[in-house]
């Protein structure tokens, strides 16, 4: 069964009307895909959903429906939500290192830990995993660390 890990930037557009909702949807929804997300993205939703309320005109109701609705896709067993172990913490650290300083790209330190989180689950699970993402610096960051793409497959999505 085909494995999907979505970042933040991702896996909001489930909850909010966007332009790519539906295509986001169709793959959480989909039985046929085991979902997963970091333990970071419960508490990064929140600010993605504030801000979306803010810009929209919206109030606390249309914040609260989202959670709710992200919390039913997890009871339901849709969605995973991974905790962040301390090996992702060093790797990510690692990640930064490399990335940042040896390279010379954008990697911020929640990226660095939500990547990690995904790659350990590859390794885990003995196969490549889908890592989806709405962030084209991070995608294209991930892109050029070879050793991150021998164990992840990376899907930009566009928003």
């Amino acid at each position: 069964m085909p494995a999907y890990f979505f970042d933040t930037c991702a896996l909001k557009h489930r909850y909010m009307k966007t332009r790519i909702s539906s295509r986001i949807s169709r793959i959480v929804s989909n039985r046929r895909y085991e979902i997963y997300v970091s333990e970071l993205t419960v508490v990064e939703l929140g600010s993605a959903f504030a801000h979306y309320c803010l810009t929209q005109g919206t109030g606390h109701e249309e914040y609260d429906r989202m959670y709710r609705k992200f919390f039913r896709d997890v009871a339901r067993k849709r969605i995973t939500v991974r905790d962040i172990t301390k090996r992702d913490l060093e790797n990510a650290r690692h990640l930064l290192r490399f990335a940042r300083v040896i390279q010379r790209r954008s990697l911020g330190s929640s990226d660095a830990i939500v990547a990690e989180t995904c790659r350990d689950l590859s390794y885990e699970l003995d196969k490549r995993v889908v890592f989806c993402t709405c962030d084209q610096r991070l995608h294209s960051t991930l892109s050029a660390t070879g050793a991150y793409q021998a164990a992840v497959r990376l899907r930009y999505l566009q928003p």
